[in-house]
């Protein structure tokens, strides 16, 4: 087995016949049959992700879509659902806090989005568990380091409101974790516990050497049943939607796709898109569920054109047993683009299924649809360098037009971001360099240049009385937004109303790809990027930025295709996280070898 959770003991001369006393435990090393581990409950389940900071290696988080204040206020509820940990060794005599001994509880964590936190209980019988009620006293996280991405060591009382002390008794105790707020990508994460009474403080130093000196108790010395070591836990599916860059009045699909499923016996989807900007023609099933040749029933969703919703697409597996599935395709959606813009299509009441009718865990991203002339070629609303780069970067080359010809497709080339055939003639050459050159520095709204600068004045005008007003009905989100693409139109006037992340180019890839960004507000930008299984692969710092945007080869992430380590990556899906303040997206690429 691997032993994991460790105990050690600081013994001191002098007069006392114990000293203090500093325990470390590895999360990896819980109770199964006490834990809801495996367990949905209140939109959160416990998963184990492979983290190379970490420091075995392994962290557990809470991902989910799991909201405190829905939940009226109820963090004794919300914490669910709870990893109980038995203390590897007995607290001494004259060491617990009936003795005096004063015990703090620290936690080594990352917290990569506002409010995200765990709290904790002790007992020393899983009955009893203290403090009764969960509070923000027994919570672990600094408000303050929420969103920096980085692994902490954190008590209980530092950055929080107030803190309350562990109640350990002499003898055996337990440690119980649950999950207060979490999200379906940006989980916090924790890899080891630590309580003790010296008054010091925990470091990776300490506990790396400490954790590798002491057996855990064996599975026999536990009480109950059924009682072990959990091995490793296998990653959660994702559910996502491909991006498409379409120009304007042409008819194309979008993929709603799953990744790293097992045993997946039916789902269940709705999703909203805008009918401003998108017309709906047809929503039609994938081959998720019979890529393995199983029988399955498909439900038409129920869809309403005018609000622009898709509602209960439906699909189940009508034999025994479930399926695995790598990566494929829920179900298809055809629209038509109307109007030029970049919309969203967001996910809403997703659910999938095992063959006993359980709820699985999995990760959600929505995706944006950017619908654009096609000399418009990195979709951004402008003409400009930055679109003559992307052709020129493909100017003559094979690989695409292989591509367009196999594909046949003239409207967009699906596995691009971009299409850099502007004249859609299954070639990029010197005539789709001339085209964008003759569009160049165009703005793309209908009014000229002065009603351009008063529509602007206009727009920023409203909608920082609109922000300031305390109104958040989906009516007011939806002007909001469009007043926020209006005042982003123009880059040689304006700074940009607000921060956005755009696709990377070229993609797919390799080895190198830059990372286009908008940014409203001078921040520390972090970009992070992960495997499709969630693991962390590449963090790119790239220090203070002042407002501004960051699109070009010049000013761009960029990225050569390789982990923190150096080396080199598998072809594949991987997403990537920008961070910058109260700022947070997520985008997908491909790298292709």
């Amino acid at each position: 087995m691997r032993y994991s959770a460790i105990i050690f003991l600081f013994l001191t001369m002098g007069l006392s016949t114990y000293a203090d006393q500093v325990i470390y435990i590895d999360v990896a090393d819980f109770i199964p049959g006490d834990s809801q581990f495996g367990v949905a409950v209140k939109g959160n389940e416990w998963v184990e992700i492979d983290d190379p900071d970490a420091l075995d290696g392994q962290a557990f988080g809470g991902p989910g879509d799991n909201n405190y204040s829905a939940d009226g206020g109820n963090p004794f509820r919300v914490a669910e659902p709870y990893l109980i940990i038995e203390f590897p060794e007995d607290v001494k005599p004259g060491e617990s806090t009936a003795d005096g001994k004063v015990w703090v509880p620290w936690a080594r964590m990352r917290v990569p989005a506002d409010f995200n936190s765990f709290y904790w209980q002790v007992s020393a019988d899983k009955v009893s568990w203290e403090p009764a009620i969960i509070t923000n006293a027994v919570r672990w996280n600094d408000d303050g380091r929420n969103g920096s991405n980085e692994w902490y060591w954190q008590d209980n009382i530092t950055g929080n409101d107030g803190g309350i002390n562990a109640d350990i008794e002499t003898g055996v105790n337990y440690v119980r974790i649950g999950v207060r707020e979490s999200d379906p990508v940006l989980f916090p994460l924790i890899d080891v516990v630590c309580f003790r009474n010296d008054g010091e403080q925990p470091s990776d130093d300490e506990a790396e050497q400490r954790l590798k000196t002491v057996r855990p108790r064996e599975p026999e010395q536990q009480s109950g049943s059924g009682l072990g070591t959990w091995g490793t836990i296998k990653h959660s599916p994702v559910v996502y939607i491909e991006e498409q860059h379409v120009d304007v009045n042409t008819t194309f699909d979008v993929d709603v796709r799953i990744s790293n499923a097992k045993n997946l016996a039916g789902f269940q989807i709705s999703l909203h898109y805008d009918p401003y900007n998108l017309r709906l023609i047809a929503v039609r099933e994938g081959k998720a569920l019979s890529v393995n040749g199983q029988a399955n029933f498909w439900r038409d969703p129920d869809i309403d054109t005018e609000s622009g919703t898709i509602v209960g697409a439906a699909s189940v597996i009508t034999e025994t047993g479930g399926t695995d599935i790598e990566d494929n395709v829920l179900m298809i959606l055809t629209f038509q683009a109307k109007e030029l813009g970049r919309t969203m299509l967001t996910l809403q009441d997703v659910k999938i299924s095992d063959p006993e009718g359980k709820s699985l865990l999995f990760l959600a991203t929505n995706a944006f649809i950017t619908i654009s002339p096609p000399w418009d070629v990195v979709p951004d609303s402008v003409i400009d360098v930055l679109d003559m780069v992307a052709v020129g970067q493909h100017l003559a080359s094979p690989r695409l037009a292989a591509l367009l010809t196999v594909q046949g497709d003239v409207g967009s080339a699906p596995d691009e971001e971009y299409n850099p055939d502007v004249d859609r003639n299954g070639a990029v050459d010197v005539d789709d360099l001339i085209l964008v050159s003759n569009h160049f520095g165009e703005v793309y709204n209908d009014s000229d240049a002065d009603q351009q600068l008063s529509l602007r004045t206009e727009a920023r005008r409203a909608y920082d009385m609109i922000n300031a007003a305390p109104y958040n009905s989906p009516a007011i989100r939806k002007f909001k937004a469009h007043l926020k693409r209006l005042l982003a139109m123009d880059h040689s006037t304006s700074l940009p109303i607000s921060s956005d992340l755009l696709p990377n180019y070229p993609n797919p890839f390799n080895p190198d790809t830059w990372i286009p960004y908008h940014l409203a507000r001078s921040n520390d930008v972090v970009i992070s990027i992960y495997s499709i299984t969630g693991q962390l692969i590449r963090t790119l710092n790239l220090g203070h930025k002042e407002p501004g945007f960051y699109t070009g080869k010049g000013k761009a992430a960029h990225w050569d295709g390789k982990s923190d380590n150096g080396e080199g990556l598998a072809s594949g899906l991987y997403f990537y996280i920008m961070r910058a303040g109260d700022f947070t997206a997520t985008r997908k690429m491909l790298l292709t070898k």
